[in-house]
C-alpha cells in the first residue's frame, strides 16, 4: 500500500519496508540482482521511490493536483484497494480469521483476515479529516468521481487492532518533516 503522511500529495511513503530503512530493491538480494540485470530502469526506479523524503523537497507540493489521466488508477484503487480494505475491516471487526473478497464481479473465496488493513483504512479516513476545508471539499469529489468515496466511507465503526498504541514504524509527524521511527 501506498500512503500518504501529513496529507500531502508529496509524502509517498512505501509502509512495508520501512521498518528496515533500507531501499526495497537491496533489500532481498535475489530479487534486487534480478532486477538489476533484466529491468535496470525499475531497479533506479524503485531505489529512487524508496528514498524521496518530503524533507528534501520543503514545503512546496511536487504537483498541484492529481493529473486527469491518473483517472483510470483512481479508478482501480476505489473498485479494488478500497473495497478489499473495507471488506477486509469488516470481516476484522466480526471476529472472522478469513473471509471472501468480491471485487469487480469476482469473488475470492477464504481470503486471510488482516488486522493490518483496518489500520490501513483508519489512516486514510483520518488522513482525509485532518485536511483544511477547501481541500477536503475538492479530494472528496475526486473521490466521489472515480468511486473511491463510497468504499472509503462504507464503515466508520469497526474494529482496529494493529498498532493500538501509535507507534507502527513508518512515518513520524515530526514538524521538521517526516522521519522513520
Amino acid at each position: 500500500m501506498i500512503a500518504v503522511s501529513d496529507a500531502r500529495p508529496n509524502g509517498i511513503q512505501l509502509p512495508e519496508c520501512a521498518a528496515s530503512g533500507e531501499p526495497r530493491p537491496q533489500r532481498y538480494p535475489t530479487p534486487a540482482r534480478l532486477m538489476q540485470e533484466r529491468a535496470p530502469a525499475v531497479f533506479e526506479w524503485a531505489a529512487r521511490t524508496w528514498n524521496a523524503r518530503m524533507s528534501r523537497d520543503g514545503d512546496e507540493p511536487l504537483a498541484d493536483g492529481v493529473p486527469e489521466d491518473w483517472a483510470p488508477i483512481l479508478r482501480e484503487i476505489g473498485e479494488t484497494h478500497l473495497e478489499a480494505v473495507a471488506q477486509n475491516a469488516a470481516a476484522c471487526s466480526a471476529g472472522q480469521t478469513r473471509h471472501d473478497l468480491k471485487v469487480q464481479g469476482v469473488t475470492y473465496r477464504g481470503i486471510p483476515t488482516s488486522a493490518y488493513r483496518p489500520w490501513c483504512l483508519r489512516q486514510l479516513q483520518e488522513r482525509f479529516r485532518e485536511l483544511p476545508e477547501a481541500a477536503s471539499a475538492e479530494v472528496r469529489e475526486m473521490l466521489e468521481d472515480h468511486g473511491c468515496w463510497e468504499p472509503l466511507w462504507r464503515l466508520t465503526d469497526f474494529r482496529c487492532e494493529h498498532d493500538p498504541d501509535g507507534t507502527a514504524p513508518i512515518l513520524s509527524r515530526d514538524p521538521h518533516g517526516p522521519r522513520l521511527v
